[in-house]
């Protein structure tokens, strides 16, 4: 009796760390592969929220380990030429400082973006972004978190960018392709990682381990 008790409330606790909005057609979605898009406007603002869901085969802690390497994105990101870590105040924050080629008629995106990394639950993390400068945004505010689902993770990616062009209402659909392009690629890359690059993905895994336990990991010290 003790046994099935067990398993009972391991299966609520799985199960309470997953996302509450979605119903059950949208996890059908979710686990015949599909990226779940949806997207909610903001009065005032030319483009949406944006949420996406989407499996990883690969555990949570995998998923974030290459989603947080942040000096490797430009490796796999489509159109992101230049990623480097500027500043870190704790172990768990780091101002990136990025390069993004833009999408005709918007001048490449220069920016520096705040990032923090989480563990939420024991095997659920979340990533946090936010806007520190940029040449092309007034705003940026975006998280990606990473739970554990069905022996795999399922990555819940939200974004609100508000660009500073008054032709951003034009890219608008672009915008949504390179979101999604983007989501591939990191998808993509974690596999890659895992099936072909183990060395690799210790290195990854070691740094959100290190991170997490207070040990700073992209640069030596404190800085402000």
């Amino acid at each position: 009796m003790k046994f099935f008790l067990v398993l009972i409330t391991l299966a609520q606790c799985a199960f309470a760390q997953l996302p509450n909005e979605l119903n059950q057609n949208d996890y059908k979605r979710i686990d015949d592969g599909e990226y779940l898009f949806k997207t909610k406007e903001v009065k005032g603002l030319p483009w949406p929220q944006i949420t996406v869901y989407k499996t990883i085969e690969a555990t949570s802690l995998e998923s974030v380990a290459v989603f947080y390497a942040l000096e490797h994105q430009p490796s796999y990101i489509p159109n992101l030429i230049k990623a480097k870590v500027v500043k870190q105040r704790v172990p768990t924050e780091a101002d990136v400082q990025y390069e993004l080629e833009m999408p005709w008629p918007l001048s490449n995106g220069k920016y520096i973006h705040g990032h923090k990394l989480e563990q939420k639950e024991t095997s659920t993390y979340k990533v946090s972004w936010w806007l520190v400068k940029s040449n092309t945004a007034k705003k940026v505010n975006g998280s990606a978190t990473f739970y554990p689902y069905k022996g795999k993770t399922l990555l819940k990616y939200d974004s609100l960018v508000v660009p500073d062009s008054i032709l951003a209402s034009l890219v608008e659909k672009k915008m949504l392709e390179d979101v999604k392009s983007s989501l591939v690629a990191i998808h993509n890359e974690v596999l890659r990682v895992k099936k072909s690059d183990r060395k690799l993905m210790s290195k990854f895994v070691n740094k959100i381990d290190s991170a997490l336990s207070g040990k700073f990991t992209y640069l030596t010290k404190k800085n402000d």
